[in-house]
């Protein structure tokens, strides 16, 4: 099933993040950036790929 369009703010407890989905047409997929660090993104084919690729980001963000 295609979520198209969806959009929205999660807040990862685990990271203790605020991480905006949102949906990219030019991309075809979702986006998920965190709100306090929007150059910090990450891509996925579902919201939920989004969130698990933007969590490895912060991991990546932290180590640096």
């Amino acid at each position: 099933m295609q979520e198209d369009n969806w959009s929205g703010t999660y807040i990862d407890t685990i990271q203790k993040e605020n991480i905006n989905i949102f949906y990219s047409e030019d991309d075809k997929g979702y986006i998920a950036s965190l709100v306090r660090m929007p150059t910090l993104s990450a891509f996925g084919n579902t919201p939920k790929e989004a969130m698990c690729e933007m969590e490895t980001v912060i991991d990546l963000a932290k180590e640096s």
